[in-house]
């Protein structure tokens, strides 16, 4: 038998069983190459001829018909022992007559007992009589398993549980392919099937497996307490001084809890609780139960923070180099227990100067210490100051203790002299921090009065410069980036009573951006802006009368030449101006700070949409772009700063010492703070000094504002919980409906502690630490007779809070000529130095003899020691400039003969340029 043969085997008995050989069955093209490659006995000329005849007959063997091929086939297959074919059954088998249907059988079982000789040579009736069998057999198996497929079919269904239907669908999971057992059973998976599969394989089919049984350890109170406590220690959890937060329990109780911040992440805070564990030989629960704990335990997460308050910032860190200080006396000897009370009371008086203090001043009070009318005023009180705190007084008497304690503690003078120092310069940034916290509270007063006494011909103006806005576009490059020229705009904001309304929100708020084409940030350019304003203003609102002014400290506010500019203007602008109040440094301009950012974001939408923000005119299109921001007018504004005009005077009072100034006819009346300490300016004095500005032009306005689009105010609904009618019940609802429901149902939540779950018993207990760390100090009262009481405690001087002129210390020539030689080899190396870092210097610098060089009275903070490198910088800038000048008229003078000399002479002036600039900063620091 050839081997090619076999390739017609298969496919010839699916074709006559049908009766009939589809097209894709023998292909002629195939059977050439499997003859191709598989006659290995054929010449290279043979090959060649039957590839040339093969492919010449490709194009009539497609034309061919099935029985055609067919014919061919067995021709080839039984060398012509079988009768042609000669027609194919068109009809069902059932309706052929019975010759026509006994030709074919006879036709298929004469082809069939041939192929299986080929198949099995000399056997092949054996294995006819094998496949008639295996015929017979399946069908009988499929028909006797119909009944029982059917019964597990329907228990599957049934079942209720996953690992049920596994275990009945392992009874037929083996015997059906995956494609039929989908089709039985809707909804069936593959997953499904190999699941069974494998319970099959693994167990038995249809075995009964008990599910493993998992026990889970309940962690104990204790356990619970012990972390609760370990996280709420003061050195990984502060306090917030205002603020809440609400944790609901798994019953629907809601708990309270004052807002705390967290100093670590939760990852390091559980790996040092585990450590601490392991130290301790305590057993710690797993850590994924440690994380649902802290999760649970809601807190914010401490952040670094930019531009936040000077003075509060010194304070704090006053108070930690006070701890320091401690520190090292406890290095020196000093008692542990003496060192814990001590960062204990300097732990309260940062709490209570951060959070407290401020809630407790009043304009009069009883108690000294909250008495703002004896801090900020000169004239004496008109009431009695029979109470004392005691929180205030641990401000001085921690310090003094701890300098007591540094007289009893032996150890070199030099470490005496440098604790004692940290500790007074110290105990004076808190000092100023307090004197801050009481103007503060006095300055936010005059708006809060301001505000509520607020008429409806009346306005509040806050102004501020906002950050100069960098121009952006839309595909930046990085050339682009860098060297960029910020755009200046001053923001304006505007409160004005609503016209006959008695909602939550009575004021409207409106704000007029002025972006800066040309001039500086001066008191002239706020004028300018000042005046465009209050036109815009009085188009807008021309019922409005009189303003009241606000804004911060800077130069360009708080300044002699702006006070007379608007008292010489207050007749000639179309409002008043009553009032003009200066806040406290770095607070009061929250309003005008939240529309910046705004207003920012708008810009930064208009530029995510594909455009560009490069000059005034752009950023005034982002502004007013989509109908601009609510209640925002831009305009651009351009100041000629040639026309500014200058004071003929100088008036005779600091105008820096003074937070509030009211205009009128007979002058200006200037408060030190406000409602305290009060001075009037003469209106003679004032026309003395504003003489120049007679004729001052207004600003060219070079675009106006585009009015926005008016956009709906969204109403606040304020709904009002409604409560179960059982006491004990903690549900509430918002809707009546739900109520009702609730009530008809009865399916009341009351809160039981002995059913709390882990994360239940966690968050009551986060409540209780997080409660018992916000603790406020009681005032405790001073029983005296007379009023006297400064017998026992001393108190400040009357007026202490108020702001004080700096003394300006000149610097010795020792400490100029250190830092001088500091700043000129840095000068000289290109490694210039670290403020910090010499500031430190300063003080373990010694002489010859090892004694210390400066002592502690002369020792610069890194501030200082940046202000005196700056004026190094800014004198080496002049001395350069007018050497440079003078070296260029010397160069005109060469003439053109002597060109081959000119390289020599720049070299020789350049270095004694360089020479001239050290020397005269060496005389002038001599001097």
């Amino acid at each position: 038998m050839r081997t090619e043969n076999i390739l017609y085997c298969f496919p010839l008995i699916q074709y006559i069983v049908k009766l009939k050989i589809p097209s894709c069955v023998i292909n002629p093209q195939r059977c050439n190459t499997f003859y191709f490659f598989t006659d290995i006995n054929m010449s290279d000329s043979e090959a060649l001829h039957l590839s040339q005849s093969t492919a010449a007959s490709n194009w009539s063997d497609m034309q061919k018909s099935s029985r055609e091929r067919y014919n061919d086939a067995m021709q080839m297959l039984t060398n012509g022992h079988l009768e042609f074919l000669r027609s194919q059954a068109s009809q069902p088998l059932q309706d052929l007559q019975y010759s026509t249907r006994a030709y074919y059988v006879h036709h298929a079982k004469a082809a069939f007992e041939f192929i299986c000789d080929i198949i099995a040579p000399g056997q092949g009736h054996d294995l006819v009589d094998e496949v008639v069998c295996s015929y017979r057999s399946s069908s009988s198996v499929v028909s006797q398993q119909d009944s029982m497929t059917d019964t597990v079919v329907e228990a599957y269904k049934k079942a209720a549980d996953h690992t049920t239907r596994t275990q009945i669908l392992s009874l037929i999971a083996n015997k059906y392919s995956k494609a039929t057992l989908l089709k039985m059973i809707e909804g069936m998976t593959i997953h499904q099937i190999d699941m069974a599969r494998k319970h099959a394989a693994t167990y038995w089919p249809g075995h009964y497996v008990d599910p493993p049984k998992i026990v889970r350890v309940r962690i104990s109170k204790g356990k619970i307490q012990h972390f609760i406590e370990f996280i709420s220690a003061p050195m990984y959890l502060h306090t917030v001084g205002f603020g809440s937060k609400h944790l609901k329990l798994s019953s629907g109780l809601e708990v309270k809890i004052p807002k705390v911040i967290r100093t670590m992440i939760a990852s390091r805070l559980i790996t040092a609780y585990v450590a601490y564990c392991q130290d301790n030989d305590i057993v710690p629960p797993s850590r994924a139960t440690l994380y649902k704990i802290v999760k649970v335990c809601a807190a914010s997460q401490m952040k670094s923070l930019h531009g936040i308050d000077n003075l509060a910032s010194e304070g704090e860190s006053g108070i930690s180099i006070i701890e320091k200080a401690v520190e090292k006396l406890s290095e020196l000897g000093l008692d542990e227990l003496k060192v814990k009370d001590f960062k204990n009371q300097l732990q309260a008086v940062k709490l209570h100067l951060k959070n407290d203090f401020k809630t407790h001043l009043i304009t009069k009070s009883t108690c000294i210490e909250h008495c703002m009318q004896y801090a900020l005023s000169d004239s004496p009180c008109d009431h009695e100051h029979s109470e004392t705190c005691s929180s205030c007084h641990q401000v001085k008497n921690v310090t003094t203790e701890i300098a007591q304690c540094l007289k009893g503690v032996h150890c070199e003078a030099n470490v005496k002299e440098e604790i004692q120092h940290d500790v007074d310069l110290s105990c004076e940034k808190i000092v100023n921090w307090r004197n801050h916290c009481i103007r503060t509270v006095n300055q936010d007063a005059c708006k809060r009065d301001i505000l509520n006494d607020l008429r409806e011909d009346q306005g509040f103006i806050i102004m501020d410069w906002a950050m100069k806005y960098l121009p952006q576009t839309f595909r930046e490059t990085q050339s682009e980036w860098f060297g960029k020229q910020g755009i200046s705009w001053h923001v304006s904001c505007v409160l004005v009573r609503r016209n006959g309304t008695e909602d939550d929100e009575p004021l409207d708020i409106l704000s007029y951006v002025h972006l800066l084409q040309n001039g500086t940030q001066g008191w002239f350019t706020v004028s300018k802006i000042l005046t465009h304003t209050l036109q815009m203003l009085h188009e807008s609102h021309p019922h409005l009368r009189e303003v009241y002014l606000r804004s911060d400290n800077a130069g360009c506010y708080h300044c002699t030449p702006l006070l007379a500019c608007l008292w010489k203007l207050r007749n000639d602008s179309f409002v008043t101006i009553r009032e003009y109040n200066f806040s406290e440094a770095q607070s009061g301009k929250d309003l005008c700070d939240s529309r910046t950012g705004s207003c920012r974001m708008h810009i930064l939408n208009y530029i995510n949409e594909g455009n560009n923000v490069t000059n005034v005119f752009e950023m005034k299109d982002a502004l007013e772009s989509h109908g601009g921001v609510r209640n925002t007018f831009t305009s651009i504004i351009d100041v000629d700063m040639s026309t500014q005009p200058v004071l003929s005077g100088q008036l005779q009072i600091p105008i820096s010492q003074y937070n509030n100034f009211t205009f009128m006819d007979s002058g200006i009346l200037a408060f030190k703070s406000y409602g305290f300490g009060e001075q009037l300016i003469p209106s003679e004095k004032l026309e003395s000094v504003t003489k120049n500005m007679m004729d001052i032009q207004e600003a060219m306005i070079v675009a106006n504002a585009k009015p926005p689009t008016d956009k709906p105010r969204q109403k606040k609904t304020t709904s009002r919980l409604l409560s179960c009618c059982d006491p004990d019940c903690v549900k509430e609802f918002r809707k009546e409906s739900q109520l009702l429901n609730h009530l008809a149902i009865g399916n009341h939540v009351y809160d039981n502690e002995e059913a709390d779950n882990i994360l239940d018993t966690s968050k009551r207990m986060w409540v209780q630490a997080c409660t018992k760390i916000r603790s406020t100090q009681p005032i405790v009262s001073i029983e005296t007779d007379d009023r006297n009481v400064a017998d026992e405690v001393s108190y400040e001087t009357q007026a202490y809070a108020l702001k004080q002129r700096k003394k300006s210390a000149r610097f010795s020539s020792a400490v100029k000529k250190f830092l001088f030689e500091i700043f000129d080899e840095g000068e000289k190396t290109g490694r210039k130095a670290n403020p910090y870092t010499v500031s430190k210097q300063m003080r373990s610098e010694k002489d010859s003899d090892g004694k210390r060089l400066f002592s502690p009275c002369e020792w610069l903070t890194h501030q200082q020691i940046r202000g005196v490198f700056a004026s190094f910088v800014t004198k080496k800038q002049k001395l350069s400039s007018s050497t440079s000048q003078a070296k260029r008229l010397k160069l005109q003078e060469v003439g053109d003969e002597q060109d081959e000399l000119l390289e020599n002479i720049i070299c020789s002036l350049q270095a004694a340029e360089h020479f001239d600039t050290v020397q005269d900063i060496a005389n002038e620091l001599v001097d």
